[in-house]
C-alpha cells in the first residue's frame, strides 16, 4: 500500500505596520512600540511617545540614555 507523508510548519504571524516618527505626528496610536535607535532629534522621541492613547499599551525598545 502506498502511503504519503508530510509535515508542515506554521509560523504564527500578527498583522502589524510601522510609521515614521514625522508620519505619526497628530495621531494618536491604541498600541504602540517605539524603536528609539536611531532618533537624531531632541523633540523625536517625546513625539513619538506622546501619540500614545495609554502608558499600559506603550513599548519602547532601545533606549539607551
Amino acid at each position: 500500500e502506498n502511503s504519503l507523508i508530510c509535515s508542515r510548519k506554521q509560523i504564527p504571524l500578527i498583522l502589524a505596520w510601522a510609521i515614521t516618527i514625522h508620519k505619526s505626528q497628530g495621531q494618536t496610536i491604541q498600541h504602540l512600540r517605539i524603536d528609539m535607535n536611531g532618533i537624531f532629534e531632541f523633540g523625536q522621541a517625546y513625539t513619538a511617545v506622546s501619540r500614545a492613547v495609554s502608558p499600559h499599551t506603550l513599548e519602547v525598545v532601545n533606549y539607551h540614555p
